[in-house]
């Protein structure tokens, strides 16, 4: 069940930070990831099977609570599996920055990745989101996104980010958009462990076609499924071609799923189609780790 999921995950993350061993060592053409600069980060948890239950942390959430408490309220809601952290965003050159995003600087993203990784949740860094997004048209055309790629390799690298989520939000350009997840799927290939790569998305924002072309390149998409529409925009996802394995269904926390029977009809939903998962917007709009929402997600894991 998910508390002993918990504690196992927990126990794991305490054996190899002992031992000294967090991961399997490189593949022949491999290449190992540097050691992270926060300190006290254990380093990468093991990969997480199916199902993900990805809990967003934008920077506004994380400033409202002290950043020591981060990993108790991550223990206390049980639920999560994955931490989406952000944003950050990217200048018109392709230089990645947090200037323009919802991340204050990097105490923010240590504090989140070092109280993530000893609960062992893998911590993907959001690339863009409401105000990160404005030059990622001029940031991912030909000339630039070479440089962008890089930039975000070495920003994950330096923090300890378990990979990138892009949120491109406004004005999308969808072949730029599919450039970006090709390129940045050759450049985690070689890395060991690899990255993840997950982008989000809505039938407003990307075509489902266009969506269907991402895979393999991509683990997963995120469905911005928060509306009262949300069914329709997770057949529209479907009917295209992408695999259900691979669709996280959006629950609104701070929106439109603002009950427990709200929540458990997407859980619902995400079991009997089979998908990855769900991705919850946002911890801020849990008022604490009792909010009533929060028993829903169990079916999830039965």
């Amino acid at each position: 069940m998910v508390g002993a999921t918990r504690l196992c995950r927990m126990l794991l993350v305490a054996l190899v930070t002992v031992t000294g061993c967090l991961s399997a060592p490189p593949g022949p053409g491999e290449e190992p990831r540097p050691t992270a600069r926060c300190e006290g980060d254990p380093g990468p948890p093991e990969p997480v099977a199916m199902p993900w239950s990805i809990a967003t942390l934008p920077g506004w959430s994380q400033a409202d609570a002290a950043e020591g408490d981060l990993e108790d309220w991550f223990v206390a809601t049980g639920v999560f599996t994955h931490v989406l952290h952000g944003a950050i965003a990217a200048t018109p050159d392709g230089a990645v920055t947090y200037q323009g995003g919802d991340l204050t600087g990097s105490s923010q993203s240590c504090a989140a990745v070092v109280a993530a990784h000893r609960l062992g949740y893998p911590i993907l860094v959001v690339l863009g989101g409401d105000r990160g997004d404005d030059s990622l048209a001029l940031a991912t055309d030909d000339t630039n996104r070479a440089a962008l790629v890089a930039g975000l390799v070495d920003f994950i690298d330096a923090y300890g980010y378990d990979g990138v989520s892009i949120a491109w939000i406004a004005d999308v350009v969808p072949e730029q958009l599919s450039a970006l997840v090709g390129d940045l799927k050759v450049a985690f290939a070689d890395r060991s462990p690899r990255p993840l790569l997950t982008v989000d998305a809505s039938t407003a924002t990307v075509d489902p076609s266009v969506a269907a072309g991402w895979f393999p390149a991509l683990d997963a998409i995120n469905l911005e499924s928060y509306g009262p529409d949300w069914a329709e925009q997770l057949n529209a996802y479907l009917d295209a071609g992408v695999p259900p394995s691979a669709i996280d269904l959006g629950i609104g926390l701070s929106v439109d799923d603002i009950t427990r029977a709200d929540v458990r009809a997407k859980i619902d939903a995400a079991v009997a189609k089979g998908l990855r998962g769900v991705t919850s917007w946002e911890m801020g709009a849990l008022e604490s780790a009792d909010d009533p929402r929060l028993v829903a997600y169990r079916p999830l894991f039965q």
